[in-house]
Parts: C-alpha cells; structure tokens; sequence
C-alpha cells in the first residue's frame, strides 16, 4: 500500500472513530436534557412551525429573548431541518452537532496536511477525535459545539483560496473560496457568542502571518479579486452584526450578565484579570486535571485532553517559535493557539469554560500533532528504534488513556446521580409519559426543587404545540434569568407563586384533574400514579394525581 492510500485509510479510520464517539448512544448520554439543549430546541420547534421565536419576535436575524439573555440565532435555524425530519426529541437537538464533530476531523487532517505534512494532519485529526473535551462537546445539543468546525472553515477556505499561511507559498488565487471564507468568518459571529470575539481578531492575524507575500499577491489580478471577494463575504455577514451589537444594547446581555470585571474597576485591573485568565487556558489544571468545574460539564477522572497529549504541546510551542521567523505555517499555527481563548478571557467563570473555549480544539490538537511528529523526527535522525519507541509509546499512551475515558463516561456519567439531576433525566421522562394525558388534564404542577428552567424540559418532552405556545397565557417573571410561573395549564412551584392558580381550582365549583409532578413526598404528596427514578433507582419525581 502506498503512502498516500495508507494515509487515506488512516484519515478513513480516526473520522470513524471520530463519528462512533460523537453518535454512539446519543440520545442517552449525557442522559436526559440540559436547559440551554432545551431552550435551543424550543427556540428552534417555534422557528419551524411559526416563523417566531419562543419570544414572538418574526424570523430574528441577529438574537432573540430566551430567559433574559439574548443569544445569536444560527443554531436555531440550523436545528430547524433536523427537527422537521426527526421531530422535537434529544436526538434531533444533538445530532447537528455530533456531524459538525465529525466533519471537523477531516477537515482539520487537511489543514494540517497543507500546512506542515500530511503525518501532522493525521496525528492531529486523530486527538481531535478521541479527546474528551471533543467528544463531550460533540454530544452536547447547543451553538458552542459546532465552534471547533466553524473556527476550522474560514482557515481552510483561505488556503484553498491561495492566500499566503503555509510555507509552500500562496497559491493561484481563487476568488470563490475567498468569498466563502469571508462568509463563514462572518456567520461564525451569529453562532456561539465567543466567535464573535474570536473571529475578526482571528482573521487579523492570519492576514498578518506572511504580509509580503500578501503584499505580492494583492497586486496579482487573481489575488486582487480574491482579496476583494474575501472582504466582501466578510462585510455582508459580520459588519451588520457588528453594527447591531453596538446600536442594540440586548446584543451584549449574555457578556453583561457575566462580564469578567466590574464595571468600577481600573484598567490595570481588567488586563489583570484577562492575563490570569488568558493563561489559565494553557494550565494544567484545566487541560490535564480537573477540565471544567462545572459538575455536569467535567469529564470524569481527567482533565480536558489527555496526558499523552503534553509531550506534543511542548514540542509543539517549542518548535512552532523556533521556525516563527522562516515559516509561515509556524505563524498561522501560533495565531490558531494564541487567541483560541479570546472569547472566553472576557467572561467571569471558575476557570476556563469548555464550552466558551471549544472553538480552540482544533488549534491545540494541531499545536500536539505538529509537536508530536517533530519530536519523532528529531529522534530519527539519531535513532530510527528511539522515534519508533517513542511513537508507539504515544500511540499506547493514548490508547489506553482514551479508552478508560470513553469506559467512564460511557459506563459511568449517566448513572452518576448529579448528573441525573443536573440534565434532568426524570422531568424528561415524566414530560415523555405526560404527553398522552395532557389533553384530559385541566392542570400540571411541575416541582423547581434542584432544577433550572424546567418549563424548556417539559416543553420539548410534551412535544408541544408551538403555535399553542405563542396563544397561551404565560406568567413570566423577569430577572437575570426569566422564571416562568406558568404556561397554559402548566405551572412551575417557584415558592408561593403558583398558590393563587391552586386556590382558583379549588373555587371554581368544577371537579378538575389536576397532575403534580414532584419530588418524593414534596408538599405533602402521597400516592403517586407513576414514579420516574435514576439509573440506580432513586426515586427523583412523583406523578400525583387530585381532583379539585
């Protein structure tokens, strides 16, 4: 076989494994459904059967309301198809992701083939496949996972576009891909709210990687036109978006709501902060140990990527500087790694967060595969069994490493009874088991007790009517979060506030039957018709009926 089918079949196997990771059993883990999963999916049903989102605004461009913040709409409308094939379900809210996942590994092969050989590409599609902050990302139904890919396209249209990254120079000028590249910088920015810092400040830099042979190929009619067509798709996207952040103040909610400083502190101490933060990025703590502290987001027993991983980054950083003078390729790599937390140093959090810094996985897996190929061919020159060892010793590592993961995550997270609460496994299947009986129901009383936006969960597992939705009369509650006391014949126990619409029942002289979905024993409530219990049989929810 020669080298260049091998490493067809070599790209062939890691975009297999890359796509048994991210679909393998992926409505049911993580298990249940996160409320961002939900309020996208609802966003999204609403989109598709109304032209509205949830919060009645026709066809939004730029954002929405969800629960007081206000995100960008390209998930929305990219789960939109999905669902009208699938149905309003887990599956149909993950699955863009997963393939987004998927064709991010290829992609990223290829890159790294043009840019440094076609052994760093493989090396570095084959991290991005298995490592857990990847995959984890890849199984999760919300904007931020289809980061990694979209980080990845506007480098790769670049190159096919002839412009000047890599070290075999700028290629013929093709001015269809610079327009794509333009367009997919700028859509970037109405995805997950990090690309639209990231992306412009990324576009910068690649454009500064190698400016005399910019230089050159701007005045080549071909590069004209592609430098044109580059600025025009990039225009026509990002500027608007650019412009509607300024003029509208809900564009910067979701930053406001978790702005890293305070409004009162000095400059001296915003760059400080940025700064701990920019480098808590490249710590171990988060890449090597813990991941991210948030309970439903950390990967079990490890950090974000494993430590096989760090030999590479090493080498990688180490060699990527020393050829930043002669290599353009070097340059385009270090612009990749040094901004992939640009969207997350602004945002106030326990340490780097997985989902605001995803964008950055395939830079880091680069920044490993190019350390790691270096490494094996600088032991080659002097010992061709020293690079073999040192080769299969990472192959082994990461083998063995990435496999007790996928055992944890797959054996262990859904069963791990945070998580059970954390994703709200009993609310869906108590929401799956309502679905039939709403219609003869006058009333549903749903438990807040350790959940969050539990009126997303119970839409998406009724399966509800979006058109019923924008004709229902809601209690909404504004805050830094919106709380949602009722929705119809939907009400959420939120303390005392759904007591009035519990008095209305008992003294309106009819006999309505009324469901309470709770807590075990919560409010007094015995007898339960149904009960929905985690894996290991804990009893998390209640389905009691009364007549009133």
């Amino acid at each position: 076989m020669n080298s260049r089918r091998a490493t067809a079949v070599g790209v062939a196997l890691v975009t297999g494994v890359a796509a048994a990771l991210r679909l393998v059993d992926l409505a049911g883990n993580p298990p249940g459904m996160n409320q961002d999963e939900a309020l996208s999916a609802w966003n999204a049903w609403c989109l598709l059967h109304t032209g509205r989102a949830m919060s009645g605004e026709l066809w939004p461009i730029f954002h929405c309301r969800n629960i007081g913040d206000h995100p960008t709409m390209l998930f929305f409308y990219l789960l939109a198809p999905f669902q009208a094939v699938g149905g309003l379900s887990v599956l149909t809210t993950r699955l863009p992701v997963a393939l987004a996942g998927v064709l991010a590994t290829p992609l990223l092969f290829w890159i790294g083939a043009r840019l440094f050989g076609r052994a760093v590409g493989l090396v570095a599609a084959a991290i991005f496949a298995v490592a857990p902050w990847a995959t984890f990302v890849g199984r999760l139904g919300v904007g931020a996972g289809l980061s990694p890919l979209q980080a990845l396209l506007p480098v790769a249209a670049l190159l096919l576009a002839g412009f000047p990254l890599g070290d075999s120079g700028a290629g013929r000028a093709r001015w269809p891909w610079a327009l794509a590249a333009g367009l997919a910088a700028g859509l970037a920015g109405y995805g997950f709210h990090s690309l639209r810092i990231e992306m412009p400040l990324l576009i910068v830099a690649l454009l500064l990687v190698a400016p005399r042979r910019l230089a050159r190929f701007a005045r080549e009619p071909g590069g004209r036109s592609a430098l044109v067509a580059f600025a025009a798709g990039f225009a026509v996207t990002f500027v608007p978006l650019g412009w509607e952040s300024v003029v509208d103040p809900d564009m910067m909610k979701r930053w406001e709501m978790t702005r890293l400083w305070q409004p009162a502190d000095p400059l001296w101490t915003r760059v400080a902060l940025v700064a701990r933060r920019w480098f808590e990025h490249f710590g171990p703590g988060f890449l090597f140990v813990h991941g991210d502290t948030y309970a439903p987001f950390r990967p079990p027993g490890q950090g974000e990527l494993g430590w096989y991983v760090l030999p590479g980054l090493v080498a990688g950083a180490f060699a990527a500087l020393a050829a930043a003078r002669r290599s353009a390729s070097a340059r385009t790599l270090i612009a990749l790694v040094v901004l992939y937390p640009a969207g997350d140093v602004v945002s106030r959090y326990d340490g780097p967060h997985l989902l605001r810094s995803a964008l950055g996985l395939g830079a880091l897996a680069l920044l490993a595969g190019y350390g790691t190929v270096t490494l094996v061919r600088l032991l080659r020159t002097r010992s061709r069994a020293l690079a073999v060892s040192l080769a299969v010793a990472v192959a082994l590592a990461g083998v063995v490493q990435e496999t007790r993961y996928e055992v944890r995550f797959f054996r262990g997270f859904r069963r791990d009874l945070g998580n059970q609460i954390d994703y709200q496994v009993a609310l869906l299947d108590a929401a799956h088991w309502l679905r039939p009986r709403l219609q003869r129901t006058d009333a549903v009383f749903c438990t807040t007790v350790g959940m969050n936006e539990p009126f997303s969960i119970l839409l998406v597992g009724l399966g509800y009517d979006a058109a019923q939705w924008l004709r229902d009369p809601k209690d909404r509650r504004e805050g830094a979060y919106d709380r949602y006391v009722r929705v119809g014949k939907l009400y959420f126990l939120y303390g005392q506030e759904a007591r009035p619409a519990v008095e209305a029942l008992e003294s309106n002289g009819r006999a309505d039957r009324v469901l309470f979905l709770v807590r075990p024993h919560e409010l007094g409530l015995e007898g339960p018709v149904a009960r929905f219990r985690a894996p290991d049989g804990t009893e998390l929810i209640w389905a009691v009926e009364r007549v009133f």
